[in-house]
C-alpha cells in the first residue's frame, strides 16, 4: 500500500460517517466482545480472573499516582504503567459496576496529563501513553466532569497528537520495524477519541497510519516470521491488532491492513517458536521466557489458527496468577500486561482440549530473517525441540547469531541463547548501543556478538554486520528432517564457503554439520555452544548433566579437542553476569588444503 493506493477522501469518507456515534471508540462494540464477561461468571476458572481482576483494580485506589520518571533518555516504563492501570481500571469496571474505578481513571489520566510532555524524543513513550489516555478518555470520559474531560482533551492534543505531528519526517512514520506499529496505534487512538473535536486532524492522522503501517507490517511476509523475534512480535503484533481493532470499531473498516501478506500466518509462527519447556527461541534482542502473548486468540477468532494445549495451559495458569516456565517480569513483549490481554481472553474450558488441533512438527519462516523449527511431539514437555536461524546482525535488534541453534530435550534447554542486554545500562555507560557498523560498541557487548551465540567464529573475529545468511534447505522429512544455512556472507573474507546443516536424526538427537571452504591454513574454527548443564569429560566426548538428564557430545571428522569457558564473569566489566552459563567449544585448525568438514552429534546420554 503506498499514498497513491489509499486515497486520503475514502478516510475522510469514513471518518465522516463515524460523527455523532455514540458508545466507545476503541473497542468493545463488536457483538460478543463482552463475551469474557459471562465466562468470567460462568467458567470456575474464570471466578479465578474475575477476583485477581478485581485485586488489581481496587489496589490501584491506594497505588501512587504516576511520576514523570526517565530511565536514561526513556519514559516508557510509565507510559506502559499508565497503560496497564487503565486497562484494569476499564475491565474492573465494567465487572463491578464500582464507580471509583471511573474516579481513579481521572485521577490516573489528569496526573500524567500534568507532565510537561510525553518524552518526544523516544516517540514510543508519547504512543503509548497517547494510547492509555486515549483509552481511559473513550471509557470512562463521559463519567467525568466536563472540566476534567476537557482538561484531558487538551492535553491529548497537545502532549500527544502535535507531537506526532510536529515533525511530518520522523522516522517512526516510515518504519520497518515495531516502532511503526506501536506510534501509528497510539496516534490513531487519540485521533479516534478526538474525532468530533477535530475530524480533519483525525482523517489526516489516520490516513498516515494506514499508508505506512503496511511497512511494518511487510516482515510477515510470506510465512508469518518476525525479523526481531518472539519478544518483539509479542510488542509490536499486539499493538499491530490494536490498531486494526480500533479502525474496525472506529470506522467500520481496517483498510485492508489485516489482509497483508503473511499477517494471517503469524498466529502459527508464535507457537512455532516455543519449544516444550514453555521456552521461546529467543533470537535477537529476546528473553527465553515470557508470558505466551494472549494477542494469538484475536488470531484464532479472526483466521481459525490452532492454539495448542500449551497455550491454554498457559492462559488458565495467568487466570489463577501462577507463573509457569514461560513467566518473565519485565514486560518487553506489548501483550504480557495483564489488563491488555483481556481484550482477548476466550472461553477456555476442560473439553475444548480434544477439539485442539495439532500444528507441524517441522516449520520454517522464510522472511528477511530466515528461521526453522523441529520437534518429535507437541503437547508433551520431555519432548525434543530444535529451533535454527540464518539472517543478518543488520537486521532491527539483530545479533551476530546466523547459524545459531537452540535445543531441548527431556525438558530441559541444553542450548541455549543469552537473550538481550539490559538497554538503560549499557547506554548509561556510555557505549553506543545501537550503532550497528562492523566495529561499533554493540559488537563489544558479549551477549550480542558471535562469541555468545550457537555458531562458529574463526580467528576469534567478528561475524560480518553486512553479511546475510539464507536458509538453503529445508526437509521436513518424516523421520529425520534437516535445514541448511549458506553462513558464507558472515564469514566474509575468511571462507570462499561456509555451509552448516542441523539434521534432527530420528528426531531423538541432533547432528551439526559444518563445511568450511577456502579457510587460512592454520585458521583456528571454532564450534561454540552456550548451555547451563554442568559439564563433564568422558574420552573424548563431552558429557552434560542439567536436572537429573544427560546429553552427549561427539565430534568428528576433523582433530580437534573441547574446551569449557565459564561466562560468569563475563568477559568484560559493560557485560551482565551469566550466573550457571558456561561455553562449551570444539576447537579445530584448519589444514594446508583449506578446507575443513566436520560435525557434533547431540544425543542422549
Amino acid at each position: 500500500m503506498n499514498e497513491s493506493s489509499l486515497d486520503i477522501p475514502r478516510v475522510w469518507q469514513a471518518v465522516c460517517l463515524a460523527r455523532g456515534r455514540h458508545g466507545p471508540r476503541l473497542w468493545h462494540r463488536k457483538p460478543g466482545r463482552d463475551l469474557w464477561k459471562e465466562q468470567v461468571e460462568k467458567d470456575p476458572e474464570g471466578g479465578q480472573l474475575r477476583e485477581r481482576i478485581r485485586e488489581q483494580a481496587e489496589a490501584l485506589l491506594a497505588a501512587p499516582l504516576l511520576e514523570r520518571v526517565l530511565e536514561g533518555r526513556r519514559l516508557l516504563a510509565v507510559s506502559r504503567e499508565c497503560l496497564n492501570r487503565v486497562a484494569l481500571l476499564d475491565f474492573g469496571w465494567r465487572l463491578s459496576g464500582d464507580d471509583r474505578l471511573a474516579g481513579r481513571a481521572a485521577r490516573e489520566v489528569l496526573a500524567v496529563c500534568g507532565f510537561p510532555d510525553w518524552n518526544p524524543s523516544h516517540f514510543l513513550d508519547t504512543a503509548e501513553m497517547s494510547l492509555a489516555v486515549a483509552w481511559a478518555l473513550d471509557t470512562f470520559g463521559n463519567r467525568w466532569a466536563p472540566a476534567v474531560r476537557r482538561s484531558v482533551e487538551e492535553a491529548l492534543v497537545r502532549l500527544g497528537l502535535d507531537a506526532g505531528e510536529a515533525n511530518p519526517d520522523a522516522w517512526w512514520i516510515r518504519a520497518t520495524n515495531n516502532w511503526g506499529q506501536v506510534c501509528h496505534a497510539g496516534m490513531t487512538a487519540a485521533a479516534l477519541v478526538l474525532l468530533e473535536r477535530d475530524p480533519e486532524r483525525a482523517a489526516r492522522v489516520i490516513h498516515r497510519a494506514v499508508v505506512h503501517l503496511p511497512l511494518s507490517m511487510a516482515v510477515y511476509a510470506p510465512d508469518g516470521g518476525y525479523p526481531e523475534g518472539p519478544s518483539y512480535w509479542g510488542y509490536g503484533t499486539t499493538f499491530n491488532v490494536l490498531l486494526i481493532e480500533m479502525l474496525e470499531n472506529g470506522l467500520g473498516t481496517d483498510f485492508g491492513l489485516s489482509e497483508q501478506e503473511g499477517f494471517s500466518k503469524t498466529g502459527l509462527y508464535i507457537q512455532e517458536m516455543q519449544g516444550p519447556t514453555g521456552l521461546f527461541f529467543n533470537y535477537a534482542d529476546g528473553a527465553e521466557t515470557g508470558y505466551a502473548p494472549s494477542v494469538l486468540y484475536w488470531f484464532s477468532e479472526r483466521f481459525g489458527t490452532p492454539v495448542t494445549l500449551a497455550w491454554i495451559a498457559a492462559t488458565r495458569r495467568r487466570w489463577k496468577g501462577e507463573r509457569g516456565a514461560g513467566h518473565r517480569a519485565n514486560g518487553r513483549e506489548g501483550g504480557s500486561r495483564f489488563g491488555l490481554e483481556l481484550l482477548w481472553l476466550p472461553p477456555v474450558r476442560p473439553e475444548d482440549e480434544k477439539h485442539v488441533q495439532e500444528l507441524p512438527l517441522d516449520w520454517q519462516d522464510r522472511g528477511v530473517v530466515p528461521v526453522a523449527v523441529f520437534r518429535s511431539r507437541w503437547n508433551d514437555s520431555e519432548a525434543w525441540f530444535v529451533g535454527f536461524k540464518a539472517g543478518s546482525p543488520s537486521h532491527n535488534h539483530g545479533h551476530m547469531d546466523a547459524g545459531s541453534f537452540v535445543l531441548e530435550a527431556y525438558g530441559v534447554r541444553w542450548a541455549v541463547d543469552l537473550g538481550a542486554e539490559s538497554y538503560h545500562r549499557i547506554e548509561s555507560l556510555g557505549l553506543s548501543l545501537w550503532d550497528r557498523q562492523q566495529n561499533s560498541d554493540r559488537w563489544r557487548v558479549f551477549r550480542l556478538n558471535n562469541f555468545s551465540h550457537n555458531t562458529l567464529t574463526i580467528d576469534g573475529a567478528l561475524h560480518r554486520v553486512e553479511g546475510q545468511a539464507r536458509l538453503s534447505h529445508f526437509v521436513p522429512d518424516p523421520a529425520s528432517p534437516w535445514a541448511e544455512a549458506d553462513l558464507t556472507p558472515v564469514y566474509a573474507s575468511q571462507v570462499a564457503q561456509a555451509v552448516r546443516r542441523l539434521t534432527f536424526l530420528e528426531r531423538r538427537g541432533l547432528v551439526v554439520a559444518d563445511h568450511l571452504q577456502g579457510l587460512r591454513p592454520g585458521a583456528c574454527v571454532e564450534w561454540g555452544m552456550m548451555t547451563r548443564a554442568t559439564v563433564a569429560s568422558e574420552g573424548s566426548d563431552l558429557l552434560l548433566s542439567q536436572n537429573g538428564r544427560r546429553l552427549r557430545l561427539m565430534a568428528s571428522g576433523t582433530p580437534g579437542h573441547w574446551e569449557v569457558r565459564e561466562t560468569d564473569p563475563p568477559p568484560a566489566p559493560h557485560d551482565s553476569p551469566n550466573p550457571g552459563v558456561r561455553r562449551v567449544c570444539f576447537v579445530a585448525r584448519a589444514p594446508g588444503s583449506g578446507n575443513l568438514a566436520f560435525e557434533v552429534r547431540l544425543t542422549a546420554g
